[in-house]
């Protein structure tokens, strides 16, 4: 049997998730006089004001918090966090020790100092 997920939606919003779930294919039903059995890879599309004051597997549906919209990308800052030798050799900023390729420098500051900016 394939997984579902069961919403009751809240009194004042019942009407419309019941419009919204017969209209998907197949239907969704209802588990209860008040449950629909929503199939686990369709939750993700049910419209988020059907699920607002909703209680999902029993729990009140939280909705995820919306990203504060900026007027501008911020550009990543990086610190330098190597040097170049005069040999060509690459010299960890944390540690001092000299690695011959970039990519050997990059893996020993992620394992050697995962808390260090990169």
């Amino acid at each position: 049997m394939a997984a579902v997920i069961r919403v009751q939606p809240a009194a004042q919003r019942r009407r419309d998730f019941a419009r919204w779930a017969v209209s998907q294919t197949p239907k969704i039903r209802t588990v209860s006089p008040h449950e629909f059995a929503v199939p686990a890879d369709l939750f993700e599309h049910v419209p988020e004001e059907l699920l607002l004051d909703a209680r999902v597997e029993g729990q009140p549906y939280v909705p995820a918090p919306q990203p504060e919209p900026q007027s501008e990308p911020q550009e990543a800052v990086r610190e330098e966090t190597a040097s170049v030798q005069d040999d060509g050799r690459l010299v960890c900023g944390v540690c001092t020790r000299d690695f011959g390729s970039e990519r050997a420098l990059r893996s020993h500051q992620r394992q050697a100092h995962p808390d260090s900016e990169e």
